[in-house]
Formats: structure tokens, C-alpha cells, sequence
């Protein structure tokens, strides 16, 4: 019976969600110390909490007795097919910001530089519970619901990180460019030895528009830019806590001469105490341009990409007969080579009239360096060496 469906008679989903968002922020200029050095924060509470209903119901659908020419009732047993779960969840965030910055101009030199430290914290909690066999549609709660077959669950988690970083950028006449940025970062998914991950980075700049025998003999150029990077970054993107002997409820066993079933917890995992951070080296070397205020403009780039300490797991090399369920190791290995092109070109006609049109082309190479793999595996089915 489409109709009765389309109607909702075959239950209903009730959703509702309660959201508190809150921050505070400041900002402390501080020139009795120095000039331009300047105190920031944030702080911010978040929570919500979020419930979910659904009652399923059954409806009267017939179908056609050839044999005796008559519909019958399929849905015979109305009480049998009608059942409710529901569940409730909070979810609680923290989050806590300072920075401590300097800005000054010297002259013809630049400097702009800070230090920050950030920290993060979530934790939330499930509870959910489902019964069925209900005497009437009319009263969807779960104390009417039959006890038969009743359940009920419950989880709960929490997450944090923290984190310090830096930067300090340089300049000389907006034409020679430095920078250089450090991060410390913490995750609670590592073992407490393995947990602080350190990653550097370093670029610069050569605005050689701003060079007088650029602007003297070429002066269609609006902007001619030389810049280079190289930086790493940090992953913590595995499951949490792999690091610890886990462990999960079993069945139960059942004891004594009235069988009596007792609660049971057997090892889910293998842990790794070694696990620690994916790691990605990141280099670049670009070329930027305009030409005659931006009607022909350009961005040339060549990068590389090699990604270290990649998290994966021994699936290959390890028999899947073991049994084992394996944590993730720090064991791949990849690379990214590449060259991206981007051309465009801005006008405008007129007082009330621009545009803007580009068109981009990137050519990217990659290639598996190591990847977890059985020892007498043929050459041409192996991942290492090919393309990811």
C-alpha cells in the first residue's frame, strides 16, 4: 500500500538538536614594553546534545487471492512489527588560544613574527535503548513496549590535542621575503614518549618587479614574483589509543548447575607502543607574473611531495589466518612529483563592467615507494614501485 507509506503510517523519526556555541576573545596591545608587540586569546565552549526517536509501525497492506477472489490483510499481526529505539548524546568541546605577536616596520625592513599555543579538548557520551511488541501505535514510549527483546547501550570517548607554533616573516621593501614557521604538535592517539611531533618550514621571496632594471626596461610588467618553499606537516589521522592493550565484552561463559552466564572481555588488538606521526615533506619552487595591469597574468609551479612514516597496517606480509587484528605501523612510503600552470587574464570595461577568466593545467606523477606486502608475491602484482 504505496499510499499508506507515503502517508507516514509506517512510522516516524523524530530528530532534535540543542547547540551553545561560546567564545571570548581579547587582544592587549603592549607598547609600554615594546612597540608592536600585542597579547591575543580565545576561548571557547561548545556543546550540544541531540536526541533521536523513531517508532516503526506497521500498516494494512492487501494482496489478491486469485483462488478465491478477495484481498487479504497481509499485515495480520500489527503489534509484532511495531518496535521504538531512541538515543541521546552530549558532546562537550573546549578550545584555548594565546598568541603573543610583534609587528614593526623599520624602515625599508619588515618584520612580523608570533608565537601561539593552542589546546583542544572533546568528550562526549551515547545512550541508547530500543524495545518492540507494542500493544497500540497510540503510545509510543518505551515503558509500554514488550520486555522481550528489549535493549539498551551506552559509549562514550574524548579527543585533545595541543599545540605551539611560530612564525617569524622578514621583508625588504615588499622585494625580499623570508619566512620561517615551527610547530609543535601533541595528540593523545600516540603513546606518551611518541606523542610530540616537531615540524619545520622555511620560504622566500624575490619580488624582481621590484628591481629597477625590471621596471626601467620592461615596464609592461606589473608583477614578476621567484618564490620557494619547503615545510613538513604532521598526521595523526589513525584510530585512537592503538598503542594500548584493548580489550572487548564477549558472549559470556556460563557457570554453575543453574548455567548462569557471566560477563567476558577477550583482547580485540595487537598494540603498537610505537606508533607515532605521519609525516609529510612538502617542497615548491613558483614563478608568478602580470603583465600590463593584469590583462595576462601566470602562476607556474613545480612540486614535490614525499610522504614518510605513512600509518598503515601488516596485512600483507602477515596471514590473515593468524587471526591477529594489527595496529597501525608508521611503515609507508610514497612520492608526488608534479608541475601545475595556471593562466588568466582580468579586464575592465568601463566604470561598472570586469571579468575574469583563467584555465589551469597540472601533470602529477606518484609512485608507491613501500607498501606492506607478501614476500613471494609476483613482481607485476606488487603495489611498491607503481603508480599509488
Amino acid at each position: 500500500n504505496l499510499v499508506e507509506g507515503v502517508q507516514g503510517k509506517g512510522g516516524i523519526t523524530t530528530t532534535g538538536q540543542n547547540v551553545l556555541n561560546s567564545q571570548l576573545s581579547f587582544k592587549w596591545k603592549l607598547p609600554f614594553i615594546v612597540n608592536g608587540l600585542y597579547l591575543s586569546g580565545t576561548g571557547a565552549f561548545d556543546y550540544s546534545n541531540s536526541t533521536v526517536k523513531a517508532f516503526t509501525n506497521t500498516y494494512d497492506y492487501y494482496q489478491y487471492d486469485a483462488i478465491n477472489n478477495v484481498y487479504e490483510n497481509e499485515n495480520v499481526n500489527p503489534t509484532l512489527g511495531r518496535s521504538l529505539s531512541q538515543s541521546y548524546q552530549n558532546i562537550f568541546g573546549k578550545t584555548v588560544n594565546l598568541r603573543l605577536g610583534f609587528t614593526q616596520n623599520y624602515g625599508p625592513h619588515n618584520i612580523d613574527a608570533f608565537v601561539a599555543y593552542e589546546q583542544y579538548e572533546m568528550n562526549y557520551d551515547l545512550i541508547s535503548a530500543q524495545r518492540s511488541v507494542f500493544l497500540s501505535d497510540q503510545i509510543p514510549y518505551l515503558f509500554f513496549g514488550g520486555t522481550q527483546n528489549e535493549l539498551n547501550n551506552g559509549s562514550a570517548g574524548q579527543f585533545a590535542y595541543r599545540n605551539m607554533f611560530g612564525r617569524i616573516a622578514y621583508n625588504y621593501k615588499e622585494k625580499y621575503l623570508a619566512e620561517f614557521t615551527m610547530r609543535r604538535d601533541e595528540s593523545v592517539k600516540f603513546s606518551p614518549d611518541k606523542r610530540v611531533g616537531y615540524f619545520p618550514g622555511v620560504s622566500a621571496g624575490w619580488r624582481m618587479s621590484e628591481e629597477n632594471f625590471i621596471k626601467d626596461r620592461f615596464p609592461f610588467i606589473s608583477n614578476l614574483k621567484l618564490r620557494g618553499s619547503w615545510g613538513q606537516s604532521g598526521s595523526d589521522a589513525v584510530g585512537d589509543f592503538q598503542y594500548l592493550a584493548t580489550y572487548v565484552l564477549g558472549q559470556g561463559y556460563a557457570f554453575g548447575s543453574q548455567a548462569q552466564t557471566f560477563p567476558s572481555i577477550s583482547p580485540s588488538s595487537v598494540p603498537n607502543p610505537f606508533i607515532t606521526w605521519e609525516i609529510a615533506n612538502n617542497s615548491n619552487i613558483g614563478f608568478d607574473g602580470d603583465l600590463w595591469d593584469g590583462l595576462l597574468g601566470f602562476e607556474l609551479d613545480y612540486f614535490v611531495s614525499g610522504r614518510s612514516n605513512i600509518l598503515a597496517q601488516r596485512n600483507g606480509s602477515v596471514p590473515s589466518y593468524t587471526g591477529l587484528v594489527l595496529p597501525s605501523e608508521n611503515i609507508g612510503k610514497t612520492i608526488n612529483k608534479g608541475i601545475e600552470i595556471l593562466i588568466r587574464h582580468r579586464n575592465r570595461i568601463g566604470r561598472d563592467f570586469s571579468y575574469d577568466i583563467s584555465g589551469n593545467f597540472t601533470f602529477v606523477r606518484n609512485k608507491i615507494l613501500f607498501r606492506d606486502e607478501a614476500a613471494n608475491i609476483p613482481d607485476y602484482q606488487r603495489q611498491a614501485g607503481h603508480s599509488i
